[in-house]
């Protein structure tokens, strides 16, 4: 009781960090899809148990396809190449849970902002979203906002944002979103 069981994530992993994010979420036991672009991408993330590598670009049909089942997507690939915003638009207009995975950094810090701005052409401004900073870390914070107010959110390369679905709700102060058993 009280523990989770371990949900299905499809992970878009074309960066050293997506990789080490796919390793940490199959040894923690979830059952973890990463899609890596290239063969390069392949050769640098073995699959291993929990863990299963898909090689090549995907088409939207392919993505629609493939996210099937999945109970978390991950957007972990290099930032704001064409891909990635399809790829955000794709998985908002399947009402997808989405997890963005480092949102700001030096170089880039009007990511999140940018990809705000595609998920409210297709989502409620409305839709709850959650922040957490120095996840697993001492001085780890979270912070629970509406969807038009992500796009400023003060975010950082240590920072992971979680975007609810149409069912996502606030309960306690937690995003809470069902995984549809009782809709199959």
């Amino acid at each position: 009781p009280g523990v989770p069981a371990a949900m299905k994530i499809f992970l878009f992993g074309g960066t050293a960090e997506g990789h080490l994010l796919a390793e940490r979420l199959a040894e923690a036991g979830n059952f973890v899809t990463c899609a890596v672009a290239t063969e390069y991408g392949q050769a640098v993330l073995e699959p291993r148990a929990h863990l299963t590598v898909l090689v090549g670009r995907l088409t939207a049909g392919e993505m629609a396809e493939r996210l099937e089942g999945f109970d978390v997507v991950v957007d972990a690939t290099h930032p704001y190449a064409d891909k990635v915003s399809e790829n955000i638009r794709a998985a908002a207009e399947a009402d997808f849970v989405l997890c963005i995975y480092n949102p700001s950094s030096h170089k880039r810090k009007d990511y999140l902002a940018r990809a705000c701005d595609i998920l409210l052409e297709v989502k409620s401004p409305d839709t709850p979203c959650g922040c957490v900073r120095e996840i697993g870390r001492d001085g780890e914070a979270a912070t629970v906002l509406p969807l038009r107010e992500l796009r400023d959110a003060q975010v950082d390369m240590f920072t992971t944002v979680f975007v609810g679905n149409s069912q996502t709700k606030v309960i306690g102060g937690k995003l809470v979103t069902p995984r549809g058993y009782l809709q199959r």
